[in-house]
């Protein structure tokens, strides 16, 4: 999978998790069983969620850090 379809990705989940919660409320199963499956949903989305903010993150520290290293390299140079 390439990196831009990750959020795409769960997307395609989220929605699949909201035709079965749709579904389940339209053929009238319990309330306990739809109720569950919510709670899944949206424990799924919290984690995707932070799974994504926590690769942004990584990806501006790792760019901080090559131009912390940058600069040291460029001030040792000069002076």
């Amino acid at each position: 999978m390439k990196r831009n379809d990750a959020s795409s990705h769960y997307r395609i989940k989220i929605a699949w998790i909201v035709v079965c919660i749709v579904v389940l409320k339209a053929i009238g199963t319990s309330e306990e069983l739809t109720a569950i499956l919510t709670l899944v949903a949206v424990f799924y989305l919290v984690h995707a969620t932070l799974r994504m903010a926590l690769r942004v993150l990584f990806y501006l520290i790792r760019w901080l850090c090559i131009a912390a290293a940058l600069a040291w390299i460029v001030s040792r140079l000069l002076f």
